[in-house]
């Protein structure tokens, strides 16, 4: 597999002109920390009770690995013992949850971590660690400068993307200018991948899924199909990881893709059969062989096929005009969607800060 193969732009399904390239549009993004803001919302409330400690921690500058290992030697626990839902940049003011088991420990003074860069906002009690992904959805505030575009213009632009944009991995997910993804291929080929850390290979392993997800709905998005209905279809609840296959569109199928309540789902690569058939099946298979030492790889290392939506709609989309080149927009979006992935429908920036490309 070439390793130019795997830098390529993935397709838009907006952006600029009729052949759908890169918006037109610049911006500058994430010039200043506060221009990117995260607040991560569980959808539970943590009990009160329980071995684990639930803390609610704002943060600035700062990953979500690095101060997980500050709370566990803070601790004096494992880094195992300590969960967290969601990865949140670094270059950004964030909200999220951690948990940190304690068992019959002694508890420390957490409000000792506290400093200009980190705020602990609540600690309460729960019965159970925080895992990936339970947490229900992210809202974003995000100020875009620079800009020189009509107002109306945007307007029009932003009432597109309340019907759903693809819903993309971030290029975050596959470190600056992909490594992640050439240090994956190069693990799988050499048979190396199982003797990681734990933590290195999650990234490594979750870099080659997501391209190859990425490169499934890039398909789908040139041939203008990631919103619509193809043979073979397993749609996606909306809020939701069920899924289900349909063998021939209805009325009532077309009405629910329409609204929004479903969305046409893509393979995340694993062991197993595809659950998909027909046309999508098909498609799938041969980005797969495009992408073998990927597919290969996901396969050996164990993980089981699942399914993501192709489509996503943000939630609560609105947008203020700070000054004629200065623009904040503010939205929600459910776990596992990622801000970037609707930006780069809208804007091109030109400047980036933190380190991080749309």
């Amino acid at each position: 597999m070439s390793s130019e193969l795997y830098k390529e732009q993935f397709a838009f399904a907006y952006g600029g002109g009729a052949a759908r390239s890169e918006p037109e549009i610049k911006a500058t993004f994430k010039k200043q920390l506060e221009d990117f803001q995260v607040s991560e919302h569980l959808g539970f409330e943590p009990c009160g009770e329980g071995e684990h400690v639930y803390l609610r921690i704002s943060k600035k500058d700062c990953n979500t690995e690095t101060l997980a290992r500050q709370l566990a030697k803070l601790a004096g626990v494992r880094s195992a013992d300590v969960g967290f839902s969601g990865l949140k940049d670094r270059w950004a003011v964030t909200e999220q949850w951690y948990s940190v088991y304690l068992g019959n420990k002694d508890e420390p003074d957490w409000w000792s971590l506290s400093s200009e860069h980190i705020e602990i906002q609540k600690v309460t009690r729960h019965q159970k660690k925080l895992r990936r992904g339970v947490h229900k959805n992210n809202d974003f505030i995000i100020v875009l400068r620079d800009l020189a575009v009509d107002q109306q213009v945007m307007a029009v632009n932003l009432a597109r993307l309340q019907q759903g944009f693809p819903n993309y991995f971030g290029e975050q997910r596959f470190g600056w200018s992909r490594a992640n993804l050439d240090k994956a291929a190069r693990l799988f080929e050499s048979n190396r991948m199982k003797s990681l850390r734990r933590d290195k290979r999650s990234i490594y392993l979750s870099a080659a899924r997501s391209y190859v997800f990425n490169r499934i709905l890039s398909r789908r998005v040139s041939e203008k199909s990631w919103d619509q209905y193809l043979s073979g279809e397993v749609f996606s609840l909306d809020g939701s990881r069920s899924v289900f296959q349909s063998e021939a569109g209805n009325n009532e199928l077309n009405s629910r893709l329409e609204s929004g309540d479903i969305h046409p789902s893509g393979a995340l690569w694993g062991c197993g059969d595809l659950s998909s058939s027909g046309r999508v099946a098909e498609l799938e298979m041969q980005i797969a062989g495009e992408c073998e030492v990927f597919a290969k790889g996901l396969e050996v290392a164990g993980l089981q096929q699942q399914r993501r939506a192709l489509r996503v709609l943000p939630d609560k989309l609105t947008s203020d005009w700070l000054d004629e080149q200065t623009m904040k927009l503010s939205f929600s979006l459910p776990a596992g969607g990622f801000a970037t992935a609707l930006l780069r429908e809208l804007v091109a920036p030109h400047q980036i800060g933190g380190g991080l490309r749309l």
